[in-house]
Order: structure tokens, then sequence, then C-alpha cells
């Protein structure tokens, strides 16, 4: 049943699960701090988790550790070889740099911008025609406009964007059924590539063309190459629903990629890869588009994983990318912004699976995810203050479960709708 879309960001967790959450999120703080990160993104996203408990509590001890934590991120971009991608390169440092800008808990100097040097790095790497990069949100041409999104309007954050939507129109594949992007076999993961030499057409948010559709639809609504990015982005929505799995015969609407010559892989139900993503790139399209039939089918796609078990959505584990509490955090914003109390239902009831799975006194906050780093197929419990799939991910998204601060961080996911 549909109500009135909430106007404001409301916590949907009380009582012993309000608690739980904040134990958690407490916890993860506390335990991350007793390491040193060796990644700069992991020192940064750390950064944004002390922010918005700065921001939550007032608290000027956790407002000091989050400039440390940046200290720390900026000089190992310094000493440690890394790639310009969002989700493990300088892009995400400079993403959690503008974002705690823009939440107001950092404020440049007069006349200083400390990303000004990431971007004029990133407008020359987009400059470069014709483009041979990856066109993900992990580490391409989506992910540099996430971090330039962000920006906006400071620096050369608007050029990122046109150039980021002329590399994405140059690269487009024109189909009788739409406009898609190929992802290249060199892109796969090892084992994934030998299997599939020729590539395949991804279905995924995080590495495919929803999130592409998601990025688009909020460049063009911010005025930028607003005709280009909005043909794009239909002929792509158009693309996707053409290859929506036939009822009957599906444990999932949408599937996680389409091989050439071989049909559809099914779909876990997740943000990264499955449903979920789709109906936020829908409703994104739809929002930033001001399409409401767009939204209305982002309706029905979340609904429709709404009375999913645990087991038919493939969910093993905690983390943001894969697993219970992403799968919360995705039906609370559609909660949000449709107003449906079915979303609001399944959110609480997915964080609650998610806070079922913690191991409190172990690891980093508890929280445990399987992870296949070396991408043999062969996961691993591991315990980690990363983002996608670790303790810092699950803190950000209970902190917006238990309380009324918005998580607006979520703009790194695409998931801001």
């Amino acid at each position: 049943m549909k109500a009135r879309t909430s106007p404001v960001w409301t916590a949907l967790l009380t009582g012993a699960d309000r608690a739980e959450a904040m134990s958690l999120v407490h916890d993860t703080a506390r335990d991350m701090l007793r390491c040193t990160p060796v990644q700069p993104v992991v020192a940064a996203n750390e950064a944004v988790l002390l922010g918005y408990l700065a921001r939550l509590h007032s608290d000027e001890d956790a407002r000091r550790r989050m400039h440390e934590r940046l200290d720390l991120a900026a000089d190992l971009l310094v000493r440690v070889p890394v790639s310009a991608g969002l989700y493990a390169g300088v892009c995400g440092v400079g993403w959690a740099v503008a974002h705690l800008e823009r939440i107001g808990l950092l404020s440049a100097e007069e006349g200083e911008d400390a990303n000004e040097e990431i971007d004029a790095g990133l407008v020359a790497s987009l400059e470069n025609v014709p483009w041979r990069g990856d066109y993900d949100l992990i580490s391409g041409l989506t992910g540099s406009a996430v971090y330039a999104l962000e920006r906006l309007p400071r620096g050369r954050a608007r050029k990122c964007l046109q150039e980021v939507v002329a590399r994405l129109g140059e690269t487009a594949m024109v189909t009788v059924d739409g406009t898609t992007w190929l992802r290249e076999a060199r892109w796969l993961g090892p084992g994934t590539r030998e299997v599939h030499p020729e590539g395949w057409f991804d279905v995924g948010m995080a590495h495919g063309v929803p999130g592409v559709v998601s990025a688009l639809a909020r460049i063009g609504g911010a005025g930028i190459a607003a005709k280009q990015s909005g043909d794009l982005v239909a002929e792509a929505l158009r693309w996707m629903r053409a290859q929506r799995i036939p009822a009957g015969d599906r444990p999932s609407l949408y599937p996680a990629a389409v091989r050439p010559g071989q049909g559809p892989l099914p779909s876990r139900t997740a943000w990264c890869y499955g449903d979920p993503g789709v109906a936020l790139a829908f409703l994104a399209a739809g929002r930033h588009l001001h399409e409401p039939a767009w939204e209305a089918e982002a309706r029905d796609i979340g609904l429709a994983c709404v009375a999913r078990t645990a087991e038919q959505c493939g969910i093993d584990d905690m983390g943001l990318c894969h697993g219970a509490v992403g799968l919360g955090h995705v039906f609370a914003r559609l909660h949000h912004s449709l107003g449906d109390e079915e979303f609001a239902d399944a959110a609480r009831r997915w964080w609650r699976i998610g806070l079922g799975m913690r191991r409190p006194g172990q690891g980093i906050g508890g929280v445990f995810t399987l992870e296949d780093a070396a991408g043999t197929g062969a996961a691993r419990w591991q315990s980690s203050s990363h983002f996608l799939n670790g303790a810092v991910g699950v803190a950000l998204s209970l902190l917006g479960a238990a309380t009324s601060c918005e998580p607006e961080w979520d703009r790194l996911l695409l998931a801001d709708v």
C-alpha cells in the first residue's frame, strides 16, 4: 500500500534493535581506530564514519580523529601506488573530502581547494580519446562521474562531467533493443575472463548499465549535457527492459549479466547485482529526469524483492555490497523516496537479519563478510573496516537505521534517491 512520501529521514529501528545497531556503530569506530590503514581509501572512508559520528553527537574528539584519518589518507596517496578509481583510488579519497565539505564537516581555507590537483588529473585522463578504460562505478567512467557530482559546483567538476558524458556516448553500443556498454573480458575477474573471452553486457549497479543510468540521470538533472544524457538514459533503460527474464523462469526479474551467445546469467538480490540496484537506477532516472513512469517501474521492481527470503536472495553476510545490511539500506531508501510501508518493513527485517550475523567482541565491530579478494571463487570470512565489504559500510547504514541522521554518504552508492 502506498503511503505519503516521508519529507525527512526518520529512524526505522527502535528499542532493542536500535540499541544493537548503535552498539555496532560505536564498536566499529573504536575497533578501527586501534588499527592503522595501509590503503588511502580505507583511511578516507573511516574519516567519513567519524565525521557522521561527529555530526550526530557534536563530538569534537570524533572530528579530530576524522581530520587525522584524512591526513593519513593524503599521506598514503603519496606513498602507495593506487589507481584513479572511485572505490580504491585517488577519486575515492577526493570524494570523501568533497563529501565532508558538502555536509559541513570540513571548511576549505579562502582560495584553497584540496581536490584541485585531482580534478586536473581527471580531466586530462577523460580527454584521452578514444577511451580505453572501464566504464563502471567501481573504477571507471561512472565512478569518475560520482566524484565530480560530489564536487559540483567547485573546481572543474562541470568539465569532468561533460567529458564523462562524451566518453560514455562514444563507447555506447546501439542495438535493436536500445543502448548498452560492453564489459570487456579484461575488466572481468580472474577465472571469469577465461570463460567469457568476449566479455558480457553487465546488468549490475556496481559494474554495469544501471550504474551508468544512475550517473547520467544525475548529470542531466544538473543541467549538464542534458540532451545527450537524457537520450542515453532513455535508450539504456529500453535495453535493460529487453533483458528482463521471462516470468516463471527466474530467481530475479533482471539478470546479473547477458553473455553473447549464451543468454542471461542469473542474479542474486543485492545492491551490486540484482533487482535492488536496478530499482535504484529506474528511480534515479525518473526522479532526476522527471519521468513518473520510470519511478513507477522502480516501485514495481522493488516490491518484487520484498517478499524474497534470505535463501532466495542469495544473502550470506552483512555487507553493503551484497549482504543483509546493504539490502536493508536499499529498502530504506525506497521507503523514504516512494513512501511504501512495505519497503520500511523490509528494511527493518533485513537490518535485523544482518545484526543477527554479528559476532560481538570479534574483529572490527563484530562484522564479518565473505570476501574473495583474489577472485578465485573461494570466498573467506574476513573482518575489515572496508566500505563495501566491511564494518565501515555496515556501521554507516545502521547509523541511518537508528537515527534521524540522513545517510547522505550513500551518494557513493548512487542510492541517494
